[in-house]
Parts: structure tokens; C-alpha cells; sequence
């Protein structure tokens, strides 16, 4: 017998989730995405206590220190899940989503540098969340949905942080630590929701 309409159009969906599945980075640690998160709340906890000399220049050196632990975490991950690939399948092209997230990275390094340079540090927490944003959503195309929706999480984050916050401050690090260990928490349970880098939340 012929399929009923309403079989075949199940059929095509069905083969549409599995191509979508497929398709999906899974270079990704949803462990090392929450010792990024772990990572910005004890930086913020240890500016916000006042243990250490309230300047620029601090605020700035344990920032890049929480970015250098979240980078060594989620690349050291990545590129331990590339080499427990099948030697057949170790290719660059692999690597194509993570290496689509480098140029907003660059650029916010850049950004970072040039409003440092200038004096302008009370600028800083907004641009990151929002270069932040950017990174997620130019990876919409190889990772779950929401992810993308995540960094527009972010970027929501940014505008607040800029049009609505009052008198922002680079030496008031809560709302840039619990934006982002927010949504690193919640980037690591859809990582982990869709079974990214071999972990499993769901069957």
C-alpha cells in the first residue's frame, strides 16, 4: 500500500531532524563552557571583595586571565575531541565552525585594545557582551538552534548594559559575571541537551 499523507509527510520530517542532527558541530564542551562560567564568577567575586588594588589595570589583567581560562578550557576540549576522531575523518575542514568563530573574536580583541588604549574602560563590558553575541550567531548554521539564540541573549545583554544601566562601570564587575556565567550555563546545557562532544543529557 501507498503511503497515507500524513505518513509520508512524517517521513520527511523525520529525514529532515536527522540531516539537521548530522549536521551539527559537536567540537564543543559543554563541561568547559561551565568552568568558563565558574571561571568569570570567581573573577568577579575576587574584584567585587576589594582584595585587590581598584585600578584599571587590575580590572583589565583578571578579565583577561577569566578569558585566557575560558579559551584554554573550550579550545584544550576542542582539540582533544579532534584527535579522538578516526584518523580518516582528522581533517582541517573539521574544525570549519570553530575556525567560523575566529574573525568576531579577532575583532573583539581588537575593540578591546582600542577602548583600553583611549581610556574608555567603562565601554568594555558592553562590547564584549555584544562581540560575544556576534560570535554565537555567526555559528547558527553548525550548531543547535538555540544557540543562536543565545547570543542574541548577549547582545540584549550589550544594549541593556549601554542604554539602560545606570552609570555603567568597568569597577562594578557583577553584571558583566552574571551575564556571563548565565549564559554559559545555559550554552552548556544545550550542548549538552544534543549530545555535543560525546556528553548526554537527554536520550
Amino acid at each position: 500500500m501507498f503511503p497515507t499523507i500524513q505518513q509520508a509527510l512524517e517521513q520527511v520530517q523525520e529525514l529532515r531532524t536527522r540531516i539537521l542532527v548530522n549536521r551539527l558541530f559537536r567540537g564543543y564542551s559543554a563541561r568547559a563552557r561551565l568552568g568558563g562560567a565558574f571561571a568569570a564568577l570567581a573573577g568577579t567575586a575576587i574584584l567585587a571583595s576589594g582584595a585587590l588594588p581598584q585600578t584599571v589595570h587590575m580590572h583589565t589583567t583578571v578579565w583577561g586571565t577569566v578569558c585566557v581560562i575560558a579559551a584554554a578550557l573550550n579550545y584544550g576540549a576542542l582539540i582533544r575531541w579532534f584527535f579522538e576522531q578516526p584518523e580518516s575523518k582528522r581533517e582541517f575542514g573539521l574544525l570549519r565552525p570553530a575556525i567560523d568563530a575566529l574573525p568576531p573574536f579577532i575583532v573583539a580583541a581588537a575593540l578591546t585594545w582600542a577602548i583600553y588604549a583611549y581610556g574608555a574602560h567603562d565601554l568594555l563590558f558592553g562590547s564584549w557582551m555584544m562581540m560575544f553575541g556576534l560570535m554565537h550567531t555567526s555559528s547558527w548554521h553548525s550548531l543547535p538552534q538555540k544557540i543562536w539564540w543565545l547570543g542574541w541573549y548577549y547582545i540584549a545583554c550589550g544594549l541593556w548594559y549601554f542604554t539602560v544601566l545606570d552609570a555603567p562601570s568597568f569597577f562594578n564587575p557583577w553584571p558583566m559575571g552574571i551575564v556571563f556565567a548565565v549564559g554559559e550555563c545555559a550554552g552548556a546545557w544545550v550542548l549538552r541537551k544534543h549530545r555535543v562532544n560525546g556528553e548526554l543529557l537527554e536520550g
